[in-house]
């Protein structure tokens, strides 16, 4: 029988670790999921609804691994996600893995009474020096409270990266956050912060996961939703930049220099982000233990998982 990458992909040796994914494990079609190769030779695994919770390479090496769940409103969510670093290493994604809060006494301000969440929000752009939309795209009304003594809680919710010990979260370390997304509907690029606490490799891996669901989440339409990168407070830098640019394009308003633009912190929102034509492209090869990445058919890299230096 000849080599099935699709079925050797789902096979219960590791590749698969949540367990809502492992009825795909013992028939694919009956759990009703299905298979996509793309045009570079890789495969994509969806569930019933169209969501994907596996990315390998042409051989069946798995590149990531999500679990989707449901809300208390039941709305679609992403729980975790399985990231693998071209080391052979693996990082987790938590949504909303942290969570800060700030608590105000409001009491002594005049009219207290009568401050609403938007008011917080006005505060708190004026303190950042960021637009009050860019606020409110970060805070809900539920992460802002106002209790009737005049004191105020705010909450601050960012999605978590970890080190995945055993290539799943029953060992796992905190690594890094990045600013909360929309994962059923990507709407902005975030940057990964502090950059420097990163395994190498991460931040490439994040980014094909999500510009995967993005090109999911985008399908059929004639126009790809524009993103916009916001941060509470903004990043920019030039690693980001290039991360960025690496799956998708950026475009400034006439006269100005996208990368100038996107470095002013005050102006980095008004560069739009477009998918790249192309973007690179991991192939694994077991036996040497190298992880080769493509873009444009050109090589970009070699790595090979005794080399953790990211070299």
């Amino acid at each position: 029988m000849p080599f099935d990458p699709s079925r050797a992909a789902v096979t219960p040796t590791g590749h698969l670790r949540f367990s809502t994914n492992l009825p795909f494990v013992k028939d694919l079609d009956q759990a009703g999921g299905r298979v996509v190769r793309q045009p570079t030779g890789h495969l994509v695994f969806y569930r019933p609804d169209g969501r994907r919770f596996l990315a390998t390479d042409p051989e069946g090496n798995p590149l990531h691994e999500c679990e989707w769940g449901t809300d208390v409103t039941g709305n679609v969510i992403l729980c975790r996600a399985r990231v693998r670093l071209d080391w052979d290493r693996w990082v987790g994604l938590k949504p909303a893995g942290l969570l800060n809060e700030t608590s105000l006494n409001l009491a002594s301000k005049p009219g207290w009474q009568r401050l609403k969440a938007d008011d917080l929000r006005a505060m708190a752009a004026q303190a950042l020096r960021v637009t009050i939309e860019d606020v409110r795209f970060f805070y809900r009304d539920e992460d802002l409270l106002i209790e009737p003594t005049g004191r105020a809680t705010i909450r601050q919710r960012k999605d978590s990266l970890y080190i995945l010990h055993d290539g799943d979260f029953e060992q796992a370390s905190f690594m890094a956050c990045l600013g909360a997304m929309n994962w059923p509907s990507i709407d902005f690029p975030p940057v990964l912060q502090p950059f420097k606490s990163l395994l190498p490799g991460t931040g490439s891996a994040v980014f094909e996961v999500i510009r995967g669901l993005y090109d999911d989440q985008n399908e059929g339409n004639l126009t790809p939703r524009p993103l916009r990168y916001r941060g509470i407070p903004p990043y920019p830098s030039e690693a980001a930049f290039r991360l960025f640019s690496c799956f998708f394009t950026p475009q400034a308003p006439r006269g100005n220099d996208p990368f100038m633009l996107f470095m002013n912190r005050e102006r980095s929102g008004q560069v739009i982000w477009l998918p790249a034509a192309t973007t690179p492209v991991r192939y694994f090869h077991q036996r040497t233990g190298a992880c080769l990445t493509f873009q444009d058919n050109k090589l970009l890299k070699v790595k090979v998982a005794s080399d953790s230096s990211g070299l």
